[in-house]
């Protein structure tokens, strides 16, 4: 059996603070052992069969010739940037991306039913490869903008292993360009 939120309710002020800010924070939605778990799962995945990549007409998770993460050499391993599409190949990951929990915190948001569109899985070890600020809606344009990320910390982080940093209020700024970084 799942843990549920505390209350089984979000909390009253979720609507309110995501507006205002442009983000919330709601900790505790998961509990450890289950994040803890997760994270093992993932970095265990094995890269989808190129015939089934192709059907679906994705790419693969650029695991410099590795089937894992887990088998990646620590260098690899900071090279390494995100898993795509998990929920296309992995039931854990699907069921996450599904949880009740998180619909429940964004059917708090707006009315009408959450669509769940993308899952993503970022390795962040000490030193690897970040994001440059950007917006989601940039890469999922919906009218309205009703986009919400849920973004799930299945390790502690901190500044050396890519903690999520968010400006607030930036949700009420115009769509910035999207372009190249350097590494």
């Amino acid at each position: 059996m799942r843990p549920q939120l505390p209350s089984a309710q979000p909390p009253p002020d979720l609507a309110e603070a995501f507006h205002r800010d442009g983000f919330v924070l709601v900790p505790g939605v998961f509990a450890p052992a289950e994040l803890a778990e997760l994270a093992e799962h993932v970095f265990h995945l094995r890269e989808p069969p190129r015939e089934e990549l192709d059907r679906l007409g994705v790419e693969g998770w650029h695991l410099h010739d590795r089937a894992s993460l887990a088998e990646l050499t620590p260098a690899q391993l900071v090279l390494s940037e995100r898993l795509l599409r998990l929920h296309l190949f992995d039931e854990r990951a699907r069921g996450l991306m599904l949880d009740d929990r998180l619909f429940a915190l964004v059917r708090a948001l707006w009315p009408g039913e959450p669509l769940a569109v993308h899952t993503l899985y970022f390795p962040k070890p000490p030193g690897g490869r970040g994001m440059a600020l950007h917006t989601d809606t940039a890469y999922l344009p919906v009218e309205p903008a009703e986009v919400v990320g849920c973004f799930v910390a299945v390790d502690d982080t901190d500044g050396d292993n890519g903690a999520l940093e968010v400006v607030r209020g930036s949700h009420r700024l115009p769509l910035p360009g999207r372009h190249a970084i350097p590494t």
